[in-house]
């Protein structure tokens, strides 16, 4: 018994002299908690009066990005989650980039456009600034020509060289001493402008089809017209019908609704609005506050779409699954992305 008693004894001290040891250990340091990069936390990004705005789609919630601070004019967003942007400064409009795969980004100096901003507003002189179809170059474009309504000439930037060209889009052509016209010369360009063409001979692919201007739902072995509760008669109070109006169409990635667009030219601009629709036809109506030149719909990976409508002034709206819409952003709007 006394030797079983000691037995006993002997296996706490153990114990007890192990837990001591085991307190008296240094603890582990905290590993840091991984941060969410701005691609994954933020699913939405746009240029509003030169800030670029982040905004959380869960939270409905819009932080400024503030390591930039010069003031940005136009910007297009790569697939590969790279910003590419132009900002105004001392005189000059610079192309820098920003990768959204990082924590806390921080800009990078690319290129000078060599385009003069001097006495130019953000929306004066600067035409649209967009990628190739392979996201290998950046264009923008420059040298407008007020009196014939475009740019003439596009500015390139390759990103494997890191270096700006310029290329002719149009060529200047004098008919008589007074009357100058212009020759397309983008053909000629090496930047495909426009992307590839389409390989299909129904430009809203397989899901839609145009019908004498009215657009039919005919995927998963449908037919359903989406737009045959829409009156167009007296739109503008111009009594246009819906023969005289130009139509396209695109399906949400959810393929649950489309929004349609209708315009039509008048002058050097354009008139029209939106339809949207479910896929079933039952609910058609014009997208409140749409304007087919300038709303810039955007459908999100949900079936969310993003545009700018006009209620006192431009503002971005999101359009939720269930029909809300909500206010983003209630001042001008230059450039969405996402």
């Amino acid at each position: 018994m006394k030797k079983l008693h000691f037995l006993i004894v002997a296996a706490l001290a153990v114990l007890i002299a192990g837990c001591a040891q085991n307190n008296n250990k240094p603890a582990e340091p905290n590993k840091p908690a991984e941060q969410s990069t701005l691609a994954e936390k933020y699913g939405l990004f746009y240029i509003e009066e030169g800030d670029l705005w982040l905004y959380d789609l869960d939270t409905h919630c819009a932080d400024r990005y503030n390591n930039e601070t010069d003031s940005i004019v136009r910007a297009v967003l790569a697939k590969n989650n790279v910003l590419y942007y132009s900002v105004a400064k001392d005189g000059e409009l610079l192309l820098r980039c920003l990768d959204l795969n990082d924590t806390n980004p921080m800009p990078e100096q690319l290129a000078d456009w060599d385009v003069p901003v001097e006495g130019r507003t953000e929306l004066d002189g600067f035409g649209a600034m967009y990628l190739n179809h392979e996201e290998t170059q950046v264009a923008l474009e420059r040298d407008v020509r007020w009196f014939a309504g475009l740019f003439y000439n596009l500015a390139v930037y390759d990103i494997a060289s890191k270096t700006v060209t310029v290329q002719e889009l149009y060529k200047a052509v004098m008919d008589g001493d007074e009357f100058v016209t212009f020759e397309d010369q983008s053909d000629n360009s090496d930047f495909d402008r426009w992307g590839p063409e389409s390989v299909s001979s129904d430009p809203m692919g397989n899901l839609l089809e145009n019908v004498d201007n009215d657009i039919y739902y005919v995927g998963d072995g449908q037919r359903v017209c989406l737009t045959d509760q829409i009156d167009m008669e007296n739109y503008a109070d111009i009594g246009l019908g819906k023969e005289d109006f130009d139509v396209d169409a695109s399906v949400d990635p959810t393929h649950k609704r489309a929004l349609i667009g209708y315009n039509v030219g008048l002058g050097d601009g354009t008139i029209g609005f939106y339809v949207l629709s479910s896929i079933d036809g039952k609910q058609q109506k014009e997208l409140e506050g749409s304007d087919y030149e300038t709303s810039n719909p955007t459908w999100l990976p949900d079936g969310s779409l993003l545009y700018v409508g006009y209620d006192d002034g431009a503002c971005l709206f999101l359009l939720d699954l269930d029909g809300n819409i909500r206010k983003i952003a209630e001042s001008e709007i230059y450039s969405v992305l996402h």
